[in-house]
């Protein structure tokens, strides 16, 4: 399974990052995030997608104007095909190719 997470709005439009099993990816404009995104609303570090046993885990990493799925706020959620994340002014859809 790969899976990604494409920009589908925002400064970024257009990128996309790849979610390996086992792995982290750090979502957030600081320097030390994977995706360095461009947009001035998210934070440093704003959230995190975690890839285990085949599933996508989001995590808010405390971020000020946090983390939403469907216009809900969260701390933790399991992400489904086609959802999208909304970081300040960016959209990411979480896509998975067989």
């Amino acid at each position: 399974m790969q899976a990604q997470l494409v920009v589908i709005a925002g400064p970024d439009q257009g990128r996309s990052f790849t979610l390996a099993e086992g792995q982290t990816v750090v979502v957030g404009r600081g320097e030390k995030t994977d995706t360095k995104l461009k947009d001035p609303q998210v934070s440093r570090v704003h959230c995190q997608v975690q890839m285990q046993a085949g599933r996508a885990l989001l995590v808010d990493s405390g971020s000020t104007a946090g983390t939403l799925i469907s216009g809900n706020r969260i701390k933790e959620h399991e992400l489904r095909l086609g959802e999208v994340i909304h970081v300040g002014g960016t959209q990411l859809q979480f896509k998975v190719e067989a």
